[in-house]
């Protein structure tokens, strides 16, 4: 009797430190604040006024017509609220986003079994001529770095949330640009902002109106 006891006991501990060491690792080393959700940015946006700055910034590079724009991270935050908000997608607005460096930082919570943690991801920006390209670099599950794998599996979790232009491939997130009169040069993330540079049609410059930046967020 004594030694069933003694098992149990020794079962009991060791499960006790299971829970505990799998609390440590779930537990995120800086947790997402409620007050840093996307869903606490308003999403005022006056889309004229970018649109502005790009025809104001248009010059001849090459033979093209080529502007840019920059837009730092409280803009952002707004673009990107605006765009969810209009498309009816409110899960993503659980989380936070981040321009920081040459990166977007993710901070995305999530509900395993008993515990409450978070995924936190970090992702360059690059670009095809039609389409933003969100390259995930790095992810973490808590204080568990995940794998490319892993880090796939994530993502697939986005692709059940519905945004309309929105598609992924392993670790790669594009988003659509439908705007007939313009396409992308570059895009960058440096030093915290976040530089589109666009290439504008000669013949087009007088119907672009409001398509340069809200097509990016329809």
């Amino acid at each position: 009797m004594k030694k069933i006891i003694k098992i149990l006991l020794g079962l009991t501990v060791l499960f006790a430190l299971l829970m505990l060491t799998i609390t440590y690792l779930l537990k995120p080393s800086d947790r997402l604040k409620n007050d840093d959700r996307l869903w606490n940015v308003s999403d005022n946006v006056d889309i004229d006024s970018y649109n502005r700055e790009v025809l104001g910034n248009i010059s001849l590079d090459k033979g093209k017509l080529v502007s840019e724009i920059k837009i730092d991270d409280y803009n952002f935050k707004k673009l990107l609220k605006y765009a969810l908000a209009h498309n009816g997608n409110a899960e993503m607005q659980e989380a936070s986003y981040t321009l920081k460096g040459k990166k977007i930082l993710i901070k995305y919570p999530l509900k395993l079994g008993l515990w409450n943690t978070q995924v936190d991801i970090g992702a360059g920006l690059s670009n095809t001529s039609k389409e933003l390209v969100f390259i995930v670099e790095e992810a973490k599950l808590g204080k568990i770095s995940l794998s490319k794998n892993m880090i796939n599996k994530v993502l697939d979790r986005l692709k059940k949330t519905g945004y309309g232009n929105m598609k992924i491939k392993g670790n790669r997130i594009y988003v659509q640009v439908n705007a007939p009169n313009i396409s992308i040069r570059k895009a960058s993330i440096d030093k915290d902002l976040m530089k589109l540079q666009v290439l504008v049609k000669a013949q087009g410059i007088i119907n672009i109106e409001r398509e340069i930046i809200e097509t990016l967020v329809q």
